[in-house]
């Protein structure tokens, strides 16, 4: 009898706890779900719009229509020298959604909320905590926005990051089946990965060769172990072979020994901004922006609020042990991929070149997060501060972009209706005075982070053949003050307002 009772219990502790791991993995699937909707729901208030910025018109506009894209493009400006997929990418593949760019953000942001399951997925089966918390990190902090919105930026390293998260995944069935077909998925996935951005390189050769050690003694074929290196090899070779040339080519030159360390201190101090401008002050000013906004949208705000409500409840999870392998871990993951800004010259630290970093920072973010908060009901709302607060920041950083973008626009119109015909037939150059980089209030200022197409030569022409609807256009300054030299240059000669106004110089 005392036996048959012990049977009983232990079979009900044995169902109890096959529920629990039942629940816990309906519950994770439904998280990321709901993130996954999350990251499309930030951009719906003003409705699901791309508003392009900077390059976008160039690359997404002028490359695609081209009347020759291989020869006058890919040939002429070297796309092909540095990160190849993602530069061929631009006229082939995402210069085609140019009339539909709404739908190139849907695709590449189900690519991002991709990417963080693929990744965290992989790096649990190796034996790293790495669960839905990591997406909250990866998908929603708005110091990712520029990397993530930005199709310019998005294309590469999202997309970059998505077929690493792809290669591991290949790996991990690779040993958990015994199957060639995904060994060799793993590896094709692997060098396309590398073809999009340095530090998506970088980041996708170190989590290779994490998944691959932890996982050693379960792989069927050690010939894993040197799949990221022949990848690495391979990529290493065309760089070699192409770089040195075409559009890329000053971002390969190195820095000369007598000026690493000021340069290192010039990257250091970059980082430094990035990081601080990008947590706090971003993060401060975006709140508060964001909440008016959202105030001022009461249905968006409720439907925000609801799905971050329903997001924290299906994504705290119940406290486990923390792993304290993010100790050694994050530091590599956060610090390697700016390797190569210290020994490149014209290198800078963009927000968008901190992305590649959310690796690292989503492992602390879960070890922290494991240390203090325990009950399940408190993490929960902790998760849903969290994650409101990123939202509510990304809404603004979103609604800063339409500002930009819009602005630019009129902007465009107005030049372009001002234009001679010898300027829009290529004869003749133009100027237009009093410029500005930015004319909306913003967040934050760091670098590039929309800027206005009046910010420079290149990025007003590129915007002004695209309004204009001429490819013709030879080039057209943005300057703050007309100096005699530009006067007498023979140039065009537009000026702009304190209200956005075009008008010729000669009026």
């Amino acid at each position: 009898m005392i036996l048959l009772g012990k049977n009983r219990y232990v079979s009900r502790l044995k169902h109890s706890q096959l529920s629990y791991t039942q629940a816990g993995a309906s519950h994770e699937a439904l998280f990321w779900v709901c993130i996954a909707c999350l990251c499309l729901l930030k951009y719906v208030l003003y409705g699901f719009e791309y508003y392009p910025v900077l390059d976008d018109y160039i690359q997404y506009w002028f490359y695609p229509n081209a009347q020759n894209i291989w020869k006058d493009i890919v040939l002429k400006i070297g796309l092909y020298n540095a990160h190849p997929i993602s530069s061929l990418a631009d006229p082939y593949v995402w210069g085609r959604f140019w009339q539909h760019m709404a739908l190139a953000l849907a695709l590449i942001t189900m690519m991002h909320a991709a990417s963080a399951f693929l990744i965290s997925k992989s790096l649990q089966k190796s034996g790293v905590s790495c669960g839905p918390l990591f997406g909250v990190v990866f998908l929603l902090l708005p110091l990712g926005f520029e990397a993530t919105y930005w199709i310019s930026a998005s294309s590469r390293i999202v997309a970059g990051l998505f077929y690493v998260g792809l290669s591991l995944w290949c790996c991990t069935r690779y040993t958990a089946c015994k199957k060639a077909r995904w060994f060799w998925l793993f590896a094709i996935f692997g060098l396309v990965s590398f073809g999009f951005y340095e530090q998506v390189i970088i980041i996708g050769f170190l989590l290779t060769l994490l998944v691959v050690w932890r996982m050693r003694h379960q792989s069927p074929n050690k010939n894993v172990y040197f799949v990221p290196f022949v990848n690495l090899a391979l990529v290493c070779a065309y760089y070699a072979a192409f770089s040195k040339s075409g559009a890329f080519g000053a971002r390969s030159s190195l820095i000369s020994p007598e000026m690493l360390w000021t340069h290192a201190r010039y990257i250091w101090s970059n980082l430094y901004l990035a990081w601080g401008r990008g947590l706090v002050t971003l993060n401060i000013n975006g709140f508060g922006r964001g909440l008016s906004l959202l105030l001022a949208n009461r249905w968006y705000m409720v439907m925000v609020v609801l799905a971050c409500l329903v997001t924290a409840y299906f994504g705290a999870g119940r406290w486990q042990k923390p792993d304290l392998k993010a100790l050694w871990l994050a530091p590599l993951l956060f610090f390697a991929p700016y390797a190569p800004f210290f020994v490149l010259t014209g290198a800078m630290v963009p927000f968008r070149n901190t992305f590649t970093s959310f690796i690292g920072l989503g492992l602390v973010f879960i070890l922290i997060f494991d240390l203090l908060v325990r009950t399940i009901w408190l993490r929960r709302a902790v998760l849903f501060v969290v994650i409101f607060v990123f939202m509510t920041v990304n809404v603004s950083e979103r609604s800063d972009y339409r500002a930009v973008s819009m602005t630019d626009r009129k902007i465009c119109e107005g030049i372009a209706s001002k234009l001679d015909s010898d300027v829009l037939a290529g004869k003749r150059e133009a100027v237009l005075v009093r410029a500005q980089w930015q004319y909306t209030p913003q967040n934050v200022h760091h670098h590039t982070h929309i800027y206005s197409v009046t910010q420079s030569d290149w990025s007003l022409t590129g915007a002004l053949r695209c309004f204009s609807g001429s490819r013709k256009i030879k080039k057209i300054t943005p300057v703050q003050e007309l100096t005699p030299q530009l006067r007498s240059s023979g140039a065009q000669i537009l000026r702009i307002d304190e209200n956005l106004n075009i008008t010729r110089m000669d009026e």
